[in-house]
This record gives C-alpha cells, sequence and structure tokens, in this order.
C-alpha cells in the first residue's frame, strides 16, 4: 500500500540522513516507527470535538517497570492509610 506525507524539508532531509547512517532506507525507518507504535499497544480515544488523543499507556508501564514501580489497579486509599498509621504509632 502507498501512503503519501507532506513533511517539513528540514525534517525529511535529516531523516534521510539518519536512514543513510543506519543503513535503512526512510521507507524502513517510517515502517520501524509505526511498528513500534503498533506494538505498545497504544489505545486512540477521540475527545469531545472529535480529534484523536493517542494514551501510550504500555510506555508507561515500561517506564514503571524500568523504575521498579509495582502499578496497582486495586488501591484502596483508605487502607493504606490505616496501614500507615497503624505502623507508625505502633
Amino acid at each position: 500500500m502507498t501512503l503519501t506525507i507532506n513533511i517539513d524539508e528540514k525534517k525529511l532531509l535529516a531523516l534521510r540522513e539518519k536512514a543513510e547512517r543506519e543503513g535503512k532506507s526512510v521507507e524502513k525507518l517510517f515502517e520501524k516507527y509505526v511498528d513500534s507504535i503498533l506494538e505498545e499497544g497504544n489505545v486512540s480515544v477521540q475527545n469531545d470535538n472529535g480529534n484523536v488523543k493517542v494514551l501510550v499507556t504500555q510506555k508507561i508501564k515500561k517506564l514503571q517497570d524500568l523504575a521498579g514501580i509495582k502499578p496497582t489497579k486495586d488501591f484502596d486509599e483508605m487502607a493504606d492509610y490505616r496501614e500507615h498509621i497503624l505502623s507508625k504509632h505502633a
């Protein structure tokens, strides 16, 4: 399938230089970028005025993993606070 895009000339020149350094074509770099977006499990959400906003949930998860942060789905704020108070005053 063919896709035609308009891109700023300076950006295109920089992209061509990057592709040349990596021994790839601009098409292959773009395809690799698209693949990375699709692999991240991005979710598209339509906002009120019809624009599509991309939420990068998998990227956030990767950053949490790198930082050693364990995401919690069922976080109980009150239980956490009670546990904090009990441990503080025990």
